[in-house]
């Protein structure tokens, strides 16, 4: 979970996905990031993008494995969703918005 910080913008992408890779290290089925945007669209937009890649460049990924992605924004809730289909490196991998969020 990272809030990021209303003072200083500008880093929280780098703040988000700083927290986020440490989430990639942990081994579980289930792995949920919650951040807050703000209500910015370019910060939630620069985050998942962020993550994305992150998620692309990791290379010990396990099937089955399933990832939640949380921007707790006010009334602006937003969720991304993205499971894991094989084991390893997959640069196709992508966080894909939950309409029933």
């Amino acid at each position: 979970m990272e809030w990021g910080n209303t003072r200083d913008p500008k880093h929280n992408v780098g703040r988000v996905a700083e927290d986020f890779d440490k989430l990639l290290s942990f081994k579980s089925e289930v792995k949920l990031m919650l951040f807050d945007s703000y209500g910015n669209i370019e910060t939630r937009t620069n985050v998942v993008s962020e993550l994305n890649s992150y998620l692309q460049e990791r290379g010990d990924h396990i099937e089955g494995d399933f990832y939640l992605l949380i921007d707790v924004s006010g009334n602006n809730n937003s969720v991304w969703k993205c499971s894991i289909e094989r084991d390893g490196l997959d640069k196709s991998l992508s966080f894909k918005q939950s309409i029933d969020s």
